[in-house]
């Protein structure tokens, strides 16, 4: 080609993409827990004594062996208050950790409280009452990184596309 000749103009294109690691982490870790939410707050596991289960929603009697009856049931008051507070905690995920553990403190002790004449009968909380412990540690650990994330670098990556005369050039610095 020579110098007379006029070449095609050429096009840039530069494309940058901006992650903080931090953030991104919290965001995973809030959704994983808002998903974990509905697992505790509907399950009726929280408490369990020689075949009887109780969450917030229903009491289960295991009337045989593999069989369980799951009724709704008339609930103390402190059952209604827990129920609004993890309501609460999945609606307002923000401040959540402190709904969800008041209520999953709250549950047990109040529990424990009613049983009243029955006291010495052993009873133990089920297994959707330490998930509910473990989104309240999941919220607590995302509230910590979006903390944690302030000022932080940022982790650019640039990518830069060039035509000229039909040949497209890729770069990532």
């Amino acid at each position: 080609m020579s110098e007379t000749e006029k070449m095609a103009p050429t096009a840039s294109m530069e494309t940058v993409m901006i992650i903080r690691p931090f953030k991104v982490g919290a965001a995973i870790i809030g959704f994983v827990s808002m998903l974990v939410s509905g697992l505790f707050i509907g399950a009726s596991d929280w408490i369990e004594q020689d075949g009887w289960r109780q969450g917030l929603w229903e009491e289960c009697i295991e009337t045989s062996p593999g069989r369980v009856n799951c009724t709704k049931f008339n609930p103390p008051v402190y059952v209604f208050a827990c129920r609004g507070l993890v309501i609460l905690g999945l609606i307002m995920t923000f401040i959540a950790i402190m709904f969800d553990i008041t209520a999953l403190i709250i549950f047990p002790v109040k529990y424990s409280e009613s049983m009243g004449e029955r006291a010495g009968e052993v009873w133990s909380v089920g297994w959707t009452y330490w998930i509910g412990w473990l989104v309240a540690g999941l919220m607590l650990t995302s509230a910590l990184l979006l903390c944690l994330d302030k000022d932080a670098d940022e982790i650019t990556y640039r990518e830069k596309v060039e035509y000229e005369n039909g040949i497209e050039d890729d770069d990532e610095a």
